[in-house]
């Protein structure tokens, strides 16, 4: 049996305890929490009582200097993320890094650029991906079980406003929230997005400094168009972190959560008819519908020591991120945006 892989937690805020809790704690045989580095004392305090950590740093450069990091798990604000892969690729450790890439692109580029160099592993978190639902969509289409898909929306409703850092950032829905239906959608139809048109803001009663409310609409290069609206200022709703969406194909469509959460409900052209509606388990999600970190985390750590690549790279993570501050860029300018 292989030794499983030492893992240091870069960043101790709210993601990581969801890091620990869903997979570090659970002792699984791929890898193990073995550092972590923050420097705030309070939550390096907070850490060493909540959970066995065998080594807690100051910084960032005291962990990328332990021999027993294999890989860095980068649980840190979007505006760093960039700057400590490409820390700890120079370092030789393998690299997975919250979403998004970062929030800003040349950086982003140059960091995937330099894990490339130092043949190193970097993955991205998007978890999202690994939800039952969208999992079992992506596998009708990718195996052409309803022939191309050439409109899909999705709908994403709650009353959230961030929390932590994102309360004061100036931008927040798009690239904290609608980042993970950007990459939902490019995941369903396997495809890049290569213009967008974009429009979104906040009432005088949201408690955020960024848009509370977007929508978007994606052009794909294979034809096909995607839509989104978010807000996070529907008072009173229930959180449905997966949101809703509709996926219209030429011999189908497809229903996600529409029906009921946690559900796909697929309708195929030609005598198919409907098929019976499929849900899933609550035990496979978090207690706020949102998707556990077990399986992203683990599928990416399977894939380092099977010298296999992430489900998802950072090269391929650009795209996302080109996307949300394209989405930006339409915003200030009223007009559609093109990516290269």
């Amino acid at each position: 049996m292989k030794k499983p892989l030492g893992v240091g937690l870069i960043g101790c805020g709210g993601i990581s305890r969801g890091h620990i809790n869903d997979y570090y704690k659970q002792n699984h045989e791929a890898a193990r929490l073995v550092a972590a580095a923050e420097i705030s004392p309070e939550l390096r305090q907070r850490y060493s009582n909540d959970f066995n950590i065998g080594t807690m740093y100051d910084s960032v450069e005291k962990l990328l200097a332990d021999p027993a990091v294999d890989v860095v798990d980068i649980c840190t604000p979007p505006s760093t993320h960039a700057d400590l892969i490409e820390q700890s690729a120079r370092a030789g450790k393998h690299v997975l890094c919250e979403k998004p890439l970062d929030s800003d692109l040349q950086k982003a580029r140059r960091a995937v650029e330099t894990a490339e160099e130092c043949g190193v592993v970097l993955g991205i978190m998007q978890n999202y991906r690994f939800r039952p639902e969208y999992v079992e969509a992506h596998n009708y289409l990718i195996n052409n079980k309803l022939g191309r898909p050439f409109f899909g929306t999705m709908e994403g409703f709650f009353n959230w406003n961030g929390g932590a850092y994102r309360t004061q950032s100036q931008r927040m829905l798009i690239i904290e929230q609608a980042y993970h239906y950007i990459d939902l959608l490019r995941f369903l139809f396997n495809d890049d997005v290569v213009k967008v048109y974009a429009a979104a803001g906040r009432s005088e009663a949201a408690q955020t400094s960024g848009e509370t409310w977007g929508s978007l609409t994606l052009h794909f290069s294979r034809g096909a168009v995607g839509t989104i609206v978010a807000s996070g200022e529907c008072h009173g709703f229930q959180a449905n972190w997966g949101a809703t969406a509709v996926i219209q194909c030429t011999s189908g469509t497809m229903e996600i959560n529409r029906k009921q959460l946690y559900s796909l409900n697929v309708y195929v052209v030609g005598g198919g008819g409907h098929y019976p509606l499929q849900t899933f388990p609550k035990e496979l999600y978090s207690a706020n519908t949102n998707a556990p970190f077990t399986r992203p985390l683990d599928a990416f750590f399977q894939a380092v020591a099977g010298g296999r690549k992430p489900p998802v790279t950072g090269r391929e993570n650009l795209n996302t991120l080109e996307t949300a501050l394209a989405c930006y860029d339409s915003i200030e300018s009223g007009q559609a945006v093109d990516i290269t």
